[in-house]
């Protein structure tokens, strides 16, 4: 290779640099010659590694570097403390295979690790020399988990200034969600009336009814059948098998996921002449913004309302919202909790696992339900209640303290009462 063509395959390698930063996507990250994954991180001019370092991978580095300070014993923490137990990343002390993640390296080992892949691919051409592999810095990591704005210039000065738990928006950086290809599967069934819009994804044996209006970027991911005359908007997700009753309203991004009905008839009926007659159930379900609910949930029509899920409402598996049940905004509601009909909920309100909503109550701003209560009463704004039946947490927690004594205070009793006995007989 003469001087010139020296010049331009040097040119080329610095300019290969900017070319893989743009055009690196989390969508579609860029690759090196291990499989490692790289994707961009806003606010930043580096690519963040997505994907773990194999076993394989640190075995290559260590008998292809020579080195042996990973050699010397990985730290476990016990009763004592960080200490080297006889453990090792060869044998940590479980079993692994050649393609699971390396444990028990240290932070020196990482850097010996990144050295010697940047020596290895630009020697063989896979790297720019303008590029090489390193750790972040505390700079760079604080923007990629969302706390660019702590105050300090140390990790030391800037632990727990700020109390935020930033993995819910750091890990979809790292993970993008699933994209699904625009179009509609030859197997679902569409009304000619029910309006499409564009980008939109509907899966396998889906059936779109009649007045339907679908948004842009909505995904229908399988077996979803959606009612006549229900408004489904922009970004909304239902996962295999949600099925939504007629004249539903649900907002922008919202999830729902597989199994859950919405729409389905309120429980309502009148005993007429001694037998069950059931009261037609005419309303709709309404659901806001950014709402998700989970799997094989229930969330019934309106008798002649509607029942409404607030803005940014997050629902588990397994809940019942029957009839005419209004929620606030941004509610947290865990697995197995049933709601009886027209009940409301405040904003930011949090129900906990298998506890049961009496109907026609109104639970306040902030409200807490504590797990297995069964609330019969209205909570005030703020509250916080549990047990069955529910009662304020401190009162309720005197009534589970005083249960836990009711043994020794029965043991106590008989005891006292024996000696009354004894008294009366001497007496007498």
């Amino acid at each position: 290779m003469d001087e010139k063509e020296e010049r331009l395959d040097a040119e080329r390698h610095k300019e290969r640099a900017p070319r893989v930063l743009e055009k690196a996507t989390k969508e579609q990250p860029w690759q090196n010659s291990l499989g490692m994954k790289f994707v961009p991180v806003a606010g930043t001019q580096v690519l963040f590694n997505i994907w773990d370092t194999r076993l394989e991978d640190f075995h290559a580095f260590v008998e292809s570097a020579g080195y042996d300070d990973a050699r010397e014993g990985m730290y476990s923490i016990g009763k004592d403390g960080w200490k080297r137990r006889g453990a090792t990343w060869k044998e940590p002390g479980f079993k692994q295979g050649p393609t699971n993640p390396v444990v028990g390296v240290s932070w020196d080992d990482v850097k010996a690790f990144c050295e010697w892949l940047t020596k290895r691919e630009r020697g063989s051409g896979a790297l720019a020399e303008s590029m090489h592999y390193r750790l972040p810095t505390d700079t760079e990591w604080s923007v990629a988990v969302g706390l660019d704005s702590e105050e300090g210039n140390t990790p030391q000065e800037k632990s727990s200034k700020i109390k935020l738990y930033p993995w819910g928006r750091v890990l979809p950086l790292f993970f993008p969600p699933e994209k699904h290809p625009q179009g509609i599967h030859p197997s679902a069934v569409i009304d000619p009336s029910a309006q499409i819009g564009p980008m939109v994804h509907v899966g396998p044996h889906c059936v779109v009814g009649a007045g339907v209006r679908l948004g842009a970027r909505s995904v229908l991911m399988g077996g979803n059948q959606i009612g006549r005359d229900c408004q489904i908007s922009d970004d909304v997700c239902l996962h295999p098998n949600v099925v939504i009753y007629a004249n539903s309203q649900i907002g922008h991004r919202v999830t729902i996921h597989a199994g859950t009905v919405i729409g389905s008839d309120g429980y309502g009926y009148v005993l007429d002449e001694g037998r069950h007659r059931k009261m037609l159930q005419v309303g709709n379900v309404i659901i806001h913004d950014d709402v998700e609910i989970g799997a094989n949930a229930a969330i019934d029509r309106g008798a002649l309302g509607s029942t409404v899920i607030g803005q940014g409402t997050k629902i588990d598996n397994l809940v019942h919202i029957a009839h005419n049940v209004a929620v606030g905004r941004n509610c947290i509601i865990m697995g197995q909790v049933g709601f009886a009909g027209s009940t409301h909920l405040g904003d930011y309100c949090v129900v906990a696992s298998q506890s049961g909503i009496a109907g026609h109550l109104k639970l306040g701003n902030q409200a807490t339900v504590g797990a297995k209560s069964g609330v019969m009463r209205d909570v005030p704004d703020g509250g916080t209640v549990l047990g069955i039946p529910a009662a304020p947490d401190k009162q309720a927690k005197r009534q589970m303290i005083a249960v836990k004594q009711l043994p020794e205070l029965i043991r106590r009793m008989r005891e006292l009462e024996k000696q009354v006995e004894q008294l009366s007989a001497r007496s007498a």
